[in-house]
């Protein structure tokens, strides 16, 4: 059984998986308090599958770019079991989960997450997964947009009416509802990584982190 553990933002998740098919998840709006939150919500689900912390045998978590305190305590609780265990860890980049549904149909995908103070983390994707993630303001996001493009994420949600007023009218938003990151999409990334042997190490696996008014204010403290 996988464990997914998503931290990125303030819409945090877990799902439990076999194989990369969900057996159980719940998602929430974290009160800015992660490492206080995610792993009773862990023991719940545990108990909601009938399942223990033994019966884990992997680990998926997302990486960020997200919050900056935020995505420490989600990777410091997969690595924390993976240790413990001796399972095998994989870091997924959260804007991989925002685009992956919507992959595969011919279209470009832009992937979106807020970063704070009109700045946003955004991720290409054309026939591969290998883009760059950038931190750029919104305003240099809209030059990038030549129209015909799927924009999607957390980021394209929370700004929805902006966004529509600003892009081109042929841009495809699809329908989202939070969370925009799903635990049945880490899971399957996950065991697509387990299954191609790209398997993290515990002692090297860090946050993707690009700055951002997140990652600003947290050094400060």
């Amino acid at each position: 059984m996988e464990l997914s553990i998503d931290t990125s933002t303030r819409q945090a998740s877990i799902g439990l998986s076999e194989g990369g098919n969900i057996l159980a998840k719940t998602s929430w709006k974290s009160k800015q308090n992660h490492s206080k939150e995610c792993f009773p919500k862990i023991i719940n689900l545990l108990e909601e599958a009938n399942s223990k912390s033994s019966d884990i045998d992997s680990v998926f978590v997302s990486k960020g770019p997200g919050g900056f305190s935020a995505l420490r305590v989600g990777i410091s609780i997969a690595k924390s079991f993976a240790t413990a265990a001796k399972i095998p860890l994989i870091g997924v980049c959260s804007l991989d989960i925002e685009a992956y549904e919507f992959l595969n149909n011919n279209k470009t995908v832009w992937a979106v997450i807020s970063a704070g103070f009109n700045k946003i983390y955004v991720k290409k994707y054309t026939d591969n997964l290998e883009n760059p993630c950038e931190l750029i303001s919104t305003e240099k996001f809209f030059s990038y947009l030549v129209g015909k493009e799927i924009i999607c994420g957390e980021g394209v949600l929370e700004n929805l009416n902006n966004f529509k007023s600003e892009i081109p009218n042929s841009t495809i938003i699809p329908k989202m509802t939070n969370p925009t990151r799903k635990p049945e999409i880490l899971s399957k990334i996950g065991i697509n990584k387990i299954l191609s042997k790209k398997i993290d190490n515990p002692e090297t696996l860090e946050p993707i982190y690009i700055g951002g008014s997140q990652h600003a204010s947290a050094k400060k403290k």
